[in-house]
């Protein structure tokens, strides 16, 4: 007897920690927004003392605000509406079945949500005979199948296709269910895509056989493929050991277009022709039963396999492929004869964080050839990016770099690198050392950069040199005081006396700033280092925040937020933001307050919050100043004045004396600058 489907329950219910998952925000952020903007969706119920909200209501106000586009998110939240499904319905395995359907209504075309799971089986048992895709997946749970059948459909047409469903199933799966999923940033996939050439192979010859030894989930399969042209569809071979990640990848591939005699998975890699290219990312081993050794063998082994002309790249730990070892040591000595077999091409150290679940584990990348250039026969390019973001251009600097070796006309010693330094492999294989270099200076930083650099550090040398006037002493004219406190008032009533005035920050927009404009804009985290605040344009600032003030010389701006900060605004015309606050003098105030002496009171005064606690112990107007006699605050300021002087002459000499360490010690150590003989 045929079981009916079971419907999709709607709405979509989520709580708080999944909505900040789906806007990609922290859990406070959406506490935030529930408590400052009345129309954030009430929440529908309650479990476990939990709020939880309509899905679809959350999503519409994500995209009405701005703070979404429904293109990116919607998907996202069919995934989610997946996850709720299978919880209701007992599907634990969500990843092994949704992505079993998606496949399945991938290869016959038909939608999923009005089949019953006799149905569901007679289908998978059509487009898959012999059981290596999807028909154990839908068999093992026909019910939980049904359940998710109608949220498949759905997250379908959400994304626009099963491919883009398929890839945001993945990601959105790996967030919100099991344990964190090893793989790979989207840009170490490209960087190793690109090194692998598989994209000139393929115009040479038509098409590309390319290998994974541990395939995982395919990431860097893909990678590469997607650097083909159409006209030259790839050819596979994968290796995974474990059962349902290989079908999970067979799933993928064929919903990627692959048909299956293109795309060869199994356990192992005997008996498989040769590839044309391997990429491999070594399996991730915690650092204690991490072996050097065992990491140069499995790089060794993979070299035996590449024909001629061929190429792989390999990536794994820092510690095996590039860091120093042991002069002479067993691991040394099985590095040294790597090298001096003439197939290694490129190491490259890469940044920290490639393996986002893996933080800590340092990576590099070795590209290895078999029968390389013989114009570049004996030498090797060693390349370090581990200070630096791996970004778009750092890839197509590193790339460009190696790639330069595979040409007929390279010319070793005529070539400048942006990344990569090339060094002669006897001297690595003599004098064991580190394989991560950095690079000697460009033909640009030799011929352009440092001449420049050695003209501003004769114009800091000459600066230096100049005479100064000796200044006079400061003779504060202290003695120990009479032990009575001197009145004190909170600013609040300072400002009710007419004393001082207090004036608010603007709330300015991020996208009305920029680093040029007319006027610095002096927020909390500005106040401390005021040079490098953000500037707004004139135009922009009239016409968008009208009744915007600007400061005058010698107010004082203050903070409590995030941490207390007073800043003395000697020149004037700036824009204060938001959560800085600004206190002047009036003029019956001058005399008691001038801005040195208001400046200083206010940084004796006020106190950081303690450890633990969300606020300052008090508001800004709460807090107590001493009232000085007219007298005594007229010769504080002049001391003041007097100080700051001396502070701003001494700070100037320190900034030139550092800009100079900076440009001697960096000249010294890339080998732009050096000492003549």
């Amino acid at each position: 007897m045929e079981t009916t489907a079971v419907p999709a329950p709607d709405p979509l219910l989520m709580s708080l920690p999944e909505i900040a998952e789906l806007a990609g925000v922290r859990r406070p952020v959406v506490t935030t927004w529930r408590r400052r903007h009345p129309d954030f969706p009430a929440p529908v119920t309650m479990s476990e003392a939990r709020p939880l909200f309509n899905g679809h209501d959350v999503c519409s106000w994500l995209v009405e605000t701005g703070r979404a586009g429904r293109a990116e998110i919607e998907p996202d939240l069919r995934v989610y509406a997946l996850a709720a499904v299978a919880q209701q319905a007992g599907t634990h395995r969500l990843l092994d079945t949704a992505s079993a359907l998606l496949c399945l209504q991938h290869l016959d075309g038909e939608p999923l949500r009005d089949a019953t799971p006799a149905e569901l089986i007679t289908r998978a048992d059509a487009v898959d005979i012999e059981d290596h895709l999807l028909c154990s997946e839908i068999a093992a749970d026909p019910a939980g199948a049904v359940a998710l059948a109608h949220a498949v459909d759905d997250l379908i047409e959400a994304a626009w296709g099963a491919r883009p469903a398929f890839e945001r199933l993945l990601t959105v799966t790996d967030r919100i269910a099991g344990p964190p999923v090893v793989r790979l940033r989207p840009e170490l996939l490209r960087l190793m895509a690109e090194l692998s050439g598989a994209s000139r192979h393929s115009e040479r010859a038509g098409s590309v056989r390319i290998a994974a030894p541990w395939a995982g989930r395919g990431d860097l399969l893909l990678a590469t493929a997607s650097l083909l042209s159409e006209a030259h569809t790839p050819m596979f071979v994968a290796a995974e050991q474990d059962e349902p990640t290989a079908r999970l990848l067979r799933r993928r591939l064929r919903v990627h277009g692959f048909p299956a005699e293109d795309a060869i998975v199994q356990a192992t890699l005997d008996d498989v022709p040769a590839p044309d290219v391997i990429v491999a990312a070594l399996p991730y081993l915690p650092g204690e039963t991490r072996s050097v050794s065992d990491t140069l063998n499995t790089v060794d082994d993979l070299s035996l396999w590449l024909a001629s002309g061929r190429t792989a790249i390999v990536l794994g730990p820092a510690q095996a492929l590039a860091a120093r070892l042991a002069p002479y040591s067993a691991e040394e000595r099985l590095r040294a004869k790597l090298l001096t077999s003439g197939m290694v091409e490129a190491i490259l150290r890469l940044p920290g964080g490639m393996v986002p679940a893996r933080p800590g584990y340092d990576t590099a990348v070795w590209v290895l050839t078999a029968n390389p250039n013989p114009r570049t026969q004996g030498r090797v390019l060693l390349g370090d990016v581990s200070d630096r973001k791996l970004s778009d251009e750092v890839v197509r600097e590193c790339v460009t770099d190696v790639v330069t070796w595979h040409r007929d006309e390279y010319q070793p010693t005529a070539h400048s690198r942006r990344h990569f330094v090339q060094v002669a492999v006897r001297d690595l294989v003599e004098h064991p050392r580190s394989l991560s270099p950095k690079p000697l200076p460009s033909l640009r930083e030799r011929t352009v950069v440092t001449p420049r650099t050695i003209a501003r550090l004769t114009e800091l040398e000459a600066a230096l040199a100049r005479p100064r006037q000796t200044p006079p002493p400061l003779a504060s004219g202290l003695v120990i005081g009479e032990q009575t406190y001197s009145q004190r008032e909170t600013i609040g009533a300072l400002a009710r006396h007419g004393l001082l005035r207090l004036g608010q920050g603007s709330r300015i927009a991020v996208e009305h700033l920029s680093p040029d404009g007319h006027h610095r804009v002096l927020g909390a985290s500005d106040l401390r280092a005021p040079g490098k605040s953000p500037l707004i344009d004139r135009a922009v600032l009239t016409t968008e925040y009208p009744r915007t003030t600007l400061t005058e010389p010698g107010d004082v701006l203050v903070t409590l937020s995030p941490e207390p900060a007073v800043h003395l605004d000697e020149r004037g015309f700036s824009v204060i933001q938001f959560p800085v606050r600004r206190l002047r003098a009036t003029p019956d105030g001058q005399s008691r307050f001038p801005p040195h002496v208001l400046t200083a009171l206010l940084e004796t005064a006020i106190q950081a919050r303690t450890a633990g606690a969300v606020r300052p112990p008090r508001k800004l107007v709460d807090w107590e100043l001493p009232v000085l006699t007219e007298p005594t605050a007229q010769q504080l300021d002049a001391l003041l004045k007097r100080i700051a002087t001396r502070r701003r002459e001494a700070r100037s000499e320190l900034e030139l004396l550092d800009e100079t360490w900076r440009i001697v010690t960096t000249g010294i150590t890339n080998a732009t600058l050096t000492f003549p003989r």
